[in-house]
């Protein structure tokens, strides 16, 4: 019984500090609320135009039937000019590639132009509309670009376009193999982010 009196004491003095306590600590208090927070991501756009020899035509995602040549002849050289412009919806710089991911080249002749067929790439990378001083990638046939690798034509940088150009030719050692042969492919600039 003297435990249990002991104990209820206790409990009465322990509510009495806690009322006391809670009594003496009251404070002005207020919140602030930020609403409607969006985010929302941005996207890579990498946009190709033919080259009008004063400057880029319409920026398209894509051009159709603009590189083609005919009557090619060991000795051919070529070049294609072409504009890329970084039109991404994010603050973000491209790492470009070119790289032959179709190619169509059913006959014999056909095979030995695709294997004789080289190509090579160039782009203002100084951002002086000026290639005379930019180095090609590496050289390799048609069939070679297509079967592995591509060629890394540098850094875009965010909202500015630069020319660029696609050589094609032919050695002069080739001979009659390649005599009445046609060979089709697709080449894709591609646009990735630098991180």
């Amino acid at each position: 019984m003297i435990n249990k009196r002991i104990f209820l004491s206790f409990l009465s003095i322990v509510f009495a500090f806690a009322g006391v306590a809670g009594a003496t600590y009251a404070v002005f208090s207020d919140q602030a609320t930020s609403t409607g927070n969006t985010f929302s991501t941005g996207n890579a756009d990498l946009q190709i135009a033919e080259d009008t020899g004063s400057g880029p035509e319409t920026y398209l995602d894509d051009l159709t039937d603009v590189f083609n040549a005919a009557g090619l002849f060991p000795g051919y050289d070529e070049v294609f000019r072409f504009w890329l412009n970084n039109n991404s919806g994010a603050a973000i710089d491209l790492d470009l590639t070119a790289d032959v991911t179709s190619l169509d080249a059913v006959e014999l002749e056909d095979q030995a132009l695709a294997d004789n067929l080289l190509l090579s790439w160039r782009c203002d990378l100084g951002g002086e509309g000026d290639l005379s001083d930019e180095t090609y990638t590496s050289e390799f046939s048609v069939q070679a670009w297509f079967d592995g690798g591509n060629a890394s034509l540098g850094t875009l940088e965010d909202g500015t376009d630069m020319i660029c150009e696609m050589r094609a030719r032919i050695l002069d050692t080739v001979g009659d193999e390649i005599a009445g042969a046609t060979v089709d492919f697709d080449v894709v600039y591609d646009g990735e982010q630098i991180i």
